[in-house]
């Protein structure tokens, strides 16, 4: 689908949530005709089209109060900006980054909404998921936050917790910030001691050891 194409459709699906004397628009049917069109964009792999009718979609899921609907779409749109700036990175063409503020903005609104709605697991798997793919971009210094909000909201999940950990200590290697690098994983290693009677996660403290 062409740009002026894509913003033709986007415009008339908008122009329908406009009030009218008398009538008022119809959101969920808005929502659905920007969800479809979305999902054709994915289709077509235009990503960084389908991504803004999946915001689109979350606005229309907020004004009618569909919360899970909402944090789909935002998460949807996500990943979409992401999948559109990987795509524009793996060629190697120039990049002015609009995509990925989208991508690290919506995934925190989404990881945002499911701590709002007491997921704080999903919450902390959005964060994971940002930042593995800013540690993909060789971006560690801006990784680093996302690891820390995820392992923040992982307290009861031991081996989870852990994993976060270490990523957290791996960027730090990379920044390189050794001193707390060494801080993190003597954290670690004292956590797999305290929690982990059975040494079920004697291979990670193997690593750790390496590590240290």
């Amino acid at each position: 689908m062409e740009g002026q194409e894509f913003l033709t459709e986007y415009r008339s699906i908008s122009n329908k949530l406009k009030k009218r004397f008398l009538r008022r628009p119809n959101v969920s049917e808005a929502s659905d005709h920007f969800r479809q069109l979305g999902k054709r964009l994915d289709d077509t792999d235009e990503p960084q089209y389908a991504a803004f009718c999946h915001l689109a979609t979350g606005r229309c899921e907020q004004t009618i109060g569909n919360s899970p609907g909402e944090i789909e779409a935002v998460t949807t749109a996500a990943r979409s900006f992401l999948k559109a700036e990987m795509e524009i990175q793996s060629l190697k063409n120039p990049s002015f980054e609009f995509h990925l503020t989208a991508a690290v903005s919506s995934f925190s609104q989404a990881a945002k909404l499911q701590e709002e709605a007491g997921r704080p697991q999903l919450a902390a798997g959005l964060h994971l998921e940002l930042a593995d793919a800013l540690w993909q971009l060789k971006r560690p210094t801006e990784a680093l936050p996302y690891y820390q909000k995820a392992a923040h909201l992982l307290g009861g999940h031991i081996l989870d917790l852990i994993l976060a950990k270490l990523k957290i200590a791996s960027c730090y290697i990379a920044t390189p910030d050794h001193h707390n690098a060494l801080l993190i994983l003597s954290e670690v290693a004292n956590f797999a001691s305290e929690h982990d009677p059975c040494d079920l996660y004697g291979d990670i403290q193997e690593n750790v050891e390496i590590l240290n």
